[in-house]
């Protein structure tokens, strides 16, 4: 059959000229859509120095069609690693390299996404990965390194073999400074940097902060006095020491301040918190492997673009409230060769193509070919940020490149309510008549679902996605023999918040079965539980072989008599009353 509504006609026979005719009305709907996966971005770009992770980045998995999408991944080399492995759309997983898995050179992997029995499963997601050396010639070692306790009770002058960070006693710290040659890097675009110390006396596991010294010192002085003229300024970074060997701190930031001319006055090694008389000892430049300064350079040409994967880490979708603050993700990546500075502009408007009401912004700085930098600003909604057709736009500023999220909505932070308004307690619905529903719409979304409940439970979907403007008309369809105990619940697409109607309604069927054949011209017939078995009887009267009335007992869908033969009146009407006294069906 196609689409739409038949009129189907069954009619039964015997050989003695006896026969029997239902009728009914089928309605045709076309299937709910089924899952669709859509996978972005199509393509990732990674890049590192050689035994240095990059940074991670994201995927966005979404459900474009209808029902539920459950996603599995899997990637071509293990060195490729995607978190969560598997999940329920939509899903943001992370994608992470692990760079022990690959030598220096160029390389080419896959991820695959796959959905089943969902339109555009599998996905495949190419990953490129450039593995580089260290730029910026070899490791630089200290130039100059000396460590003393805060009170004065000992100063190394820099002959000293060891640097000491960690307690001298109960009252003083051993802090140490290390001084590099950093000449060289004058106006240079720095991509990475590390401090390298190598512990060659572990005695206690400890937090070891290094941050940026800001006037001189020479290590032959007689002590070194840590006062306001040695005070440190900028980023703390730290690591934990929990054995001998080598320990990093990225001092990226460090560095670059160097390199655009800020003084290079060295750094300061300090323990962060440690109990008395415990301290590590790290080799000095006149011992063994002495403090080296590894520096990444940024070379070849950048290319840079940017992307919004998803809004408050996935934790939080719209539609958003006034009041709600979020943490709007921002993806700069680059891909291009080399590495670059960038800035990127929020602006939350209207129109996705236009840049008037900037709402915050971030910076980067060094950004790799092939590696990715996830920005994020916070932002609270306000009275004025309301509406249904939102665009969150971020914009590479001095370029025209821009990304867009939306549309969203924004709405006053009220509690979202729908109510059904008809049909409500004793509605009788016409079984293929054309009815309307009607609702308060409250404060929810833009879509609402229709379902048809049975006895509270849903029987039909009446429509998977309406548009919530109060009021919706649809052609009436029971659910199998079921004449009553129906209801009609509307539900908000975006909260699940549902309202149900009143009491029950019922769907009165235009063709039914009589078990004897009887039948009547010039009818009426009218509704009403008068058994009170909880199914409506029938009340049918006419004539034309005498004027006739009969009381039809309702039978799983089949009406037979009661044995009640009433005095038929001819071309009249009739009606069901409940009346209060005796709590049963009467007729008039």
């Amino acid at each position: 059959m196609t689409l739409g509504q038949h009129g189907i006609t069954i009619r039964a026979f015997d050989n003695v000229g006896l026969d029997s005719t239902y009728e009914f009305t089928v309605n045709l709907q076309p299937a709910p859509p089924g899952p669709a996966l859509a996978v972005s971005p199509s393509h990732l770009y990674f890049t590192s120095p050689q035994g240095q992770d990059p940074a991670e980045q994201y995927l966005s998995i979404q459900n474009v069609g209808g029902g539920t999408l459950n996603w599995t991944a899997t990637t071509s080399d293990p060195g490729v690693v995607v978190t969560p492995s598997s999940g329920i759309a939509p899903s943001t997983p992370r994608i992470s390299i692990n760079s022990s898995h690959f030598a220096v050179g160029t390389w080419s992997r896959a991820i695959t996404i796959a959905a089943a029995e969902a339109i555009g499963s599998p996905a495949t997601i190419q990953v490129s990965y450039v593995v580089t050396g260290i730029g910026g010639g070899a490791p630089r070692p200290a130039t100059e390194d000396v460590f003393l306790d805060e009170n004065f009770t000992f100063c190394d002058t820099g002959d000293a073999t060891t640097l000491r960070v960690g307690s001298a006693n109960q009252f003083n710290r051993y802090l140490s400074f290390v001084k590099f040659n950093v000449s060289d890097l004058q106006g240079a675009d720095i991509a990475a940097a590390k401090l390298r110390l190598y512990c060659t006396d572990f005695r206690t596991e400890i937090p070891v902060n290094v941050r940026r010294l800001d006037s001189d010192w020479d290590e032959g002085d007689d002590c070194i006095a840590l006062s306001d003229n040695h005070r440190t300024v900028g980023t703390t970074y730290q690591e934990v020491i929990d054995g001998t060997g080598w320990f990093e701190w990225d001092v990226v930031d460090i560095v670059r301040s160097w390199a655009v001319g800020e003084a290079n006055v060295g750094v300061l090694v300090s323990p962060d918190s440690v109990e008395p008389n415990q301290y590590n000892a790290f080799s000095s430049r006149t011992g063994g492997n002495a403090p080296e300064l590894v520096v990444t350079l940024c070379e070849g040409t950048p290319d840079l673009y940017v992307s919004i994967p998803r809004p408050d880490n996935g934790a939080t979708a719209p539609p958003f409230v006034t009041g709600q603050e979020i943490d709007w993700h921002v993806t700069v990546s680059n891909q291009g060769t080399g590495c670059a500075s960038y800035d990127v502009d929020y602006y939350l408007e209207t129109r996705s193509s236009t840049l008037s009401n900037q709402i915050g912004s971030d910076s980067g700085l060094g950004l790799l070919g092939g590696n990715a930098q996830e920005q994020s600003d916070p932002y609270i909604f306000t009275a004025g940020d309301t509406g249904s057709r939102k665009y969150l736009v971020a914009h590479l500023r001095g370029t025209s490149r821009k990304a867009v999220y939306g549309p969203f909505e924004v709405r006053d932070n009220t509690p979202c309510s729908l109510a059904v308004t008809y049909p409500s307690n004793g509605t009788v619905l016409t079984d293929g008549g054309t009815e309307r529903i009607s609702w308060t719409t409250g404060n929810c979304g833009a879509w609402v679902r229709i379902d048809l409940l049975l006895d509270s439970e849903p029987c039909r979907i009446i429509s998977s996605i309406t548009e919530n403007d109060g009021w919706f008309e649809f052609v009436a369809e029971g659910c199998g023999d079921a004449v009553d105990g129906y209801a009609v619940r509307i539900v908000d697409l975006v909260s699940g918040i549902s309202s149900s109607s009143t009491g029950q309604c019922y769907i009165q069927r235009e063709s039914f079965v009589v078990n004897d054949g009887w039948g009547l011209a010039y009818d009426s017939a009218a509704w009403g539980d008068y058994d009170n078995d909880g199914d409506l009887d029938i009340l049918l009267i006419g004539c034309c072989d005498g004027p006739a009335a009969q009381v039809r007992e309702n039978t799983d869908g089949v009406f037979s008599g009661f044995g009640i033969d009433l005095a038929g009146v001819s071309q009249s009407s009739v009606a069901w009353v409940i009346t209060t006294t005796t709590a049963t069906s009467t007729f008039f």
